[in-house]
């Protein structure tokens, strides 16, 4: 069975990771932020192009010869160019409560320790909405998350209208037979990701403290 290109477009922590997992349950290939794959840092390609989607679209070219579905950061960001060069194209957003969302992203950055330095993918996501000079993101800076989480199901909503493209609240019972129907695959529920391991957060935090170090030095 051929399959259209597949783009999830709803920031990260609004399902990402169970959407690339419902993919790859069904039998379709999936990359989920693909930092680094196959000896390309992709991080460090996008970090160059900028601010320019199209030089973004560029360097993911190989991957996007390659694989059927596409989540998490910087798909979020790009998605008007990826409508463009993919006309045919499904496009996939889960809403969740702004609250809850919030809530998910200061945890899964553990902002209540330390500021959270942008990767070059999370500048992408976010350029439209922060500016693309935008560093880092601190724990007082719930209402200007929010609020550019809102400009962005806005704005996607409004440019994907007409097109190939779902729109569904995470809380939905019917989520998964809804994104399976959209995709016309076999009905399943959709997969939940589990709690990040504390150790692994712990080694997290360390991580961005790094990171904001040594781009502060």
């Amino acid at each position: 069975m051929n399959f259209e290109k597949i783009f999830y477009v709803g920031l990260h922590k609004t399902g990402t990771t169970s959407f690339h997992r419902f993919l790859l349950n069904a039998g379709l290939s999936s990359v989920h932020c693909p930092g680094h794959f196959e000896g390309t840092d992709y991080q460090k390609l996008v970090d160059a192009a900028g601010d320019d989607d199209e030089r973004i679209l560029d360097c993911f070219q190989p991957l996007l010869r390659r694989f059927t579905g596409f989540s998490d950061v910087p798909i979020a960001g790009v998605y008007k160019g990826l409508a463009q060069r993919y006309p045919t194209a499904k496009f996939v957003m889960f809403t969740r409560d702004l609250n809850d969302w919030w809530r998910s992203l200061h945890q899964h950055w553990s902002l209540a320790v330390v500021s959270r330095c942008l990767s070059p993918f999370e500048r992408a996501q976010y350029k439209n909405y922060l500016g693309f000079d935008r560093q880092f993101i601190r724990a007082c800076d719930r209402t200007t998350m929010i609020e550019a989480h809102v400009r962005h199901i806005s704005e996607v909503r409004s440019f994907l209208t007409g097109r190939e493209f779902l729109d569904v609240d995470l809380k939905d019972p019917q989520v998964g037979p809804k994104l399976a129907h959209f995709l016309k695959l076999p009905d399943a529920a959709l997969p939940r990701e589990k709690l990040m391991n504390p150790l692994l957060r712990t080694k997290r935090i360390f991580k961005n403290v790094s990171q904001r170090f040594a781009s502060s030095t």
